[in-house]
């Protein structure tokens, strides 16, 4: 049975979607095999990726197919609006985990104890998730949200699942003095310094084609997988502000959230955004916080559901900014059965996701699904074709 008091919780955890239910039935023969352990499975980590979770799960969570009675909870990024504050515990029966046990402290950082709240506060970003969910050792989680791909210094123990399309793109504010066009070497260029005056090596908008206006620097928060794309895809693997002095460093905001920038700076702002979660907010499906922003031109091409594809970076009609999504699993962990047969595939078959459950909740959130394809990862039978990429490499 699983607790009435986190039945209530998953509820609030999926309020704000106008009460939309999504349900859906998964083809037969989704793997792995059902254990008869109904689990409750938590979830951290990315704010890219949380509020298409929140209906995704939803509609796991009454499927009959695939899942043996689990039931998936979003836990959010933070618990500041326009995220969900109350509490969320994240509880297991015994059968796979020691989460319910009264004497458990958790092991990972961020958190003093398996409850999430505004003293307790979880795990924020792709990597601050995917640590955690390393970290753990009570099943109190169970996968983590991921916008970027797995990292060499990532464990063996975690399996990223790419099972949509993003881009991230830069934006600008209406009445900015910025032109419509950057290259990614000019974004480097502008988020890092001089090594040896230590000022930006683009520092105004005249310089890169705009008007004249000092540019002011905004970036996503460190721990996000946002960020770490940002900084492989676009400033060449080195840090925002890199050689800067103190004068001259970004504004870190939780990324994908504009609210942050002030009147002032708007005409001179430049910061990431995510395609998905600039269209999303401009659906009303998820809030918007894009304070007026636009999605800009990069490397000359406009990031659009045709451009946002899997080509490599630099072919003729892909967008440079796209990215992979990803749920990550942990395949040594105490519930990873459970995680796998909502997002993941091994040599038996695909999971609810990954075998294409959910393609109209992805499309609906901004991303693009993934064709079915090359699983990758060393996948083999049934499960070498999916509608995911398992540890794929970024494109």
């Amino acid at each position: 049975m699983l607790n009435a008091r986190k039945l209530a919780v998953s509820a609030c955890v999926v309020a704000g979607l106008g009460g939309t239910t999504f349900a859906g039935v998964a083809p037969a023969g989704a793997v792995p095999a059902k254990d008869n352990k109904p689990q409750v499975l938590a979830a951290v980590g990315s704010d890219t990726i949380y509020w298409v979770s929140s209906p995704l799960f939803a509609a796991y969570n009454v499927n009959t197919s695939i899942n043996d009675g689990d039931w998936l909870i979003n836990v959010p990024p933070v618990v500041t609006a326009p995220f969900p504050a109350g509490a969320v515990v994240p509880f297991d029966s015994a059968a796979n985990g020691t989460c319910n046990t009264a004497t458990t402290t958790s092991t990972y950082a961020g958190s003093g104890s398996q409850i999430y709240d505004s003293l307790h506060l979880p795990p924020n970003g792709s990597s601050a998730g995917a640590t955690a969910l390393a970290g753990d050792t009570h099943a109190c989680i169970d996968m983590a949200r991921a916008s970027r791909v797995k990292a060499t210094t990532d464990p063996t123990s975690l399996d990223f699942y790419a099972f949509a399309l993003d881009a991230l793109d830069w934006v600008r504010f209406p009445g900015s003095h910025a032109p419509a066009n950057l290259t990614r070497q000019q974004l480097h260029d502008i988020y890092t310094c001089s090594a040896t005056t230590h000022l930006p090596i683009i520092s105004n908008w005249n310089q890169v084609g705009g008007t004249a206006g000092v540019i002011k620097k905004y970036a996503p928060q460190t721990q996000s997988g946002t960020y770490s794309f940002f900084k492989s895809q676009f400033l060449g693997g080195v840090d925002v502000d890199t050689n800067c002095d103190s004068a001259h460093l970004s504004t870190f905001l939780e990324e994908h959230d504009a609210r942050g920038v002030t009147a002032a700076n708007k005409p001179n702002a430049v910061l990431p955004f995510s395609y998905a979660q600039w269209h999303s907010d401009a659906a009303s499906v998820t809030p918007d916080l894009r304070n007026g922003v636009t999605l800009q031109v990069l490397d000359g091409v406009t990031p659009s559901a045709t451009t946002i594809n899997e080509k490599t970076t630099g072919t003729a009609g892909h967008f440079n900014g796209t990215r992979y999504v990803n749920y990550v699993v942990k395949n040594n962990g105490a519930t990873a059965k459970d995680a796998l047969r909502f997002a993941g595939v091994d040599n038996t078959g695909a999971g609810f996701i990954c075998s294409n459950s959910g393609a109209a909740i992805i499309k609906l959130f901004g991303f693009t699904p993934l064709p079915k394809a090359a699983t990758g990862g060393g996948v083999t039978g049934t499960g070498s074709l999916s509608f995911c990429r398992k540890n794929v490499a970024a494109l």
